[in-house]
Formats: C-alpha cells, structure tokens, sequence
C-alpha cells in the first residue's frame, strides 16, 4: 500500500515569504521607476527590460508558477549584469540589485520543493 503524500510543511511558509518579499521589491522598483521618468538611450531601453521589469515579470509570474518564474527572474538579472558588462566594462556595484531579486531565490526554491513533493504519478517520465 502506498503512503499518502504529505507536503513538507515549511512549503507554504516559504511560498508567501516568497510572494510577501516579492509584492515589496516590487513596489520598490514601481516607486524607483515612477520616481525617475526620463527619455532612455536604447542601451538603456534594454536595461530597463531586463532588470526591473524583467525581474518584476518574473517574480509575477512565479505567483502561479514558482520554478520557472524565479528562474526568469534570476536570468534576467544575470542578462542585466552581462548587458552592463558588455556596454560600460563592469558590472553595477552595491547589493542592491541583488536585494530586489532576492525573492526570486525563495521562488526557485518553493518550486524545487514542489517538485520533490509531486508524486510519482504526477511527474513527467524520465528517459532510460
């Protein structure tokens, strides 16, 4: 007989400290942006799409499907460090940018665990 499948409990913990620390570096990048409206270079426009609104779209997304919207978010992050690195030579200094995509951390691992907890029947067949 099998046994029934439980949730580790610290799951749903983790998934709104995800989603509570996500709606604030959210609203803190809506702040930021509102605060600084302006005419961006295209170099900038590309910025802009990877980190906030990459970030933020990612940690939305994550609200309904945690594993792959922290992974988008987190992408986006590195593409924004790797744009920087390619037009100005470094990478923008501080924790900051770290800080608001933090949240995408704890998403990637909610949907980790989510995954572990499927049961057998309920994930994708491997290939032997």
């Amino acid at each position: 007989m099998n046994a029934p499948t439980r949730r580790p409990i610290a799951l749903p913990i983790l998934r709104w400290a995800a989603r509570l620390a996500s709606l604030a570096s959210i609203g803190t990048l809506a702040l930021f942006i509102l605060g600084e409206l302006g005419t961006p270079k295209p170099v900038e426009w590309a910025a802009l799409a990877l980190f906030p609104f990459g970030v933020m779209g990612g940690m939305l997304f994550a609200w309904r499907r945690a594993l792959p919207g922290g992974l988008v978010a987190l992408a986006s992050l590195g593409a924004f460090y790797g744009l920087a690195l390619i037009t100005r030579g470094n990478i923008p200094g501080g924790p900051w940018f770290l800080i608001f995509t933090s949240p995408a951390i704890l998403f990637v691992i909610v949907g980790a665990l989510e995954h572990r907890a499927k049961p057998d029947s309920l994930r994708p067949p491997t290939r032997d």
